[in-house]
């Protein structure tokens, strides 16, 4: 997905008439950001021509394209690897031989969490990150399982959006978001831990 910055070019704006009686010129517009954008060209050729436009799209691609993986350090590999995988419904995959001992999961056929064994799981924090947020579906097996594992949970409605957010902690603390946008879990009910 491209980057876009408005650019709001006045309409009244003339092309000098040197340039008029050739075809139409093409420009450089800059953002508001400062940013080179797409070329453009006069809205129509000759004395006079308009400068029309509306949106442009970076001339760049950017270089990020998504987020690939989350990296865990822990000392507790068998109680992560159960989280995540009896809990949320990851798979246990293939991991490369790193010569340390960890475990990488995966959704999709793609492996989204990685964890390594440490032991100090602190040591060399990256921190402050406050969670990570996960695309999820099928709210109500999610929260069934939350449930069944003895976790606390919080379920939010997303204000002007079609979207349920469930919090929850892993065994490490972790603050996990989960996003359920489909629309079969907007109106599902939400089960109630027994107590």
């Amino acid at each position: 997905m491209l980057n876009s910055c408005i650019a709001n070019t006045p309409s009244n704006k003339r092309m000098p008439d040197s340039l008029s009686r050739t075809r139409a010129p093409s420009v450089y517009a800059k953002s508001p950001c400062g940013k080179r954008l797409r070329r453009m060209t006069a809205s129509r050729p000759g004395p006079g021509a308009m400068f029309a436009i509306t949106r442009i799209r970076y001339t760049r691609r950017p270089m990020i394209r998504g987020i690939d993986h989350v990296n865990f350090r822990t000392d507790k590999l068998p109680e992560l690897v159960r989280f995540y995988t009896e809990v949320l419904g990851f798979s246990e995959g293939e991991r490369p031989p790193f010569g340390n001992e960890g475990a990488w999961l995966y959704a999709n056929g793609e492996p989204l969490i990685h964890i390594s064994v440490s032991d100090d799981p602190h040591g060399g924090s990256t921190l402050p990150i406050d969670h990570i947020a996960l695309d999820a579906r099928d709210i109500e097996r999610t929260l069934s399982n939350i449930i069944e594992a003895g976790l606390r949970f919080e379920v939010y409605n997303v204000p002007g959006r079609r979207m349920r957010q469930v919090f929850i902690e892993d065994p490490q603390g972790v603050s996990i978001e989960l996003n359920f946008s489909d629309p079969q879990d907007q109106d599902a009910p939400i089960p109630k831990p027994s107590l």
